[in-house]
């Protein structure tokens, strides 16, 4: 099964997607990449033998154009409110976060793991005795 991945025309290319980041060439070449590879990023990124771009940046501007091409191409009366595309676009920076985040988690030593774990003792105990007073009080005003 092969992916769907919209295309643009040169007119297109001209007057919505035309960037000071990005060379026709370029993105011309993104989009064989996606299409060759079927998305898959990472691949994508080994075989960029252009300017240093991250993942990051393929991804920005291949589903930003996507996106787009969806706005542009659809029917007026089909809803592309709930399309994924749409509804969740990509999110570069998050994307970056996301990574340093994960990062910073494979980096722990085991005794910040260990300092975790007591941690977490602790919350699964203090909201076992919340849970308890909670019940409790309302014991005592069921009572009055």
């Amino acid at each position: 099964k092969k992916l769907t991945i919209l295309k643009y025309t040169d007119q297109q290319y001209s007057t919505y997607f035309q960037s000071s980041k990005w060379s026709k060439d370029d993105t011309d070449h993104l989009f064989y990449l996606a299409q060759r590879f079927d998305l898959r990023f990472i691949v994508m990124h080994d075989r960029w033998t252009r300017d240093n771009r991250t993942v990051e940046d393929l991804k920005q501007r291949f589903y930003e154009i996507q996106a787009q091409l969806l706005r542009l191409n659809a029917d007026p009366s089909e809803d592309i409110t709930q399309h994924v595309l749409i509804k969740y676009p990509y999110k570069k920076e998050q994307e970056v976060r996301r990574k340093e985040q994960l990062a910073r988690l494979f980096m722990r030593t085991a005794q910040q793991i260990e300092e975790e774990k007591i941690l977490q003792q602790h919350c699964t105990r203090f909201e076992a005795q919340e849970k308890k007073h909670e019940k409790e009080s309302k014991r005592i005003l069921k009572i009055c």
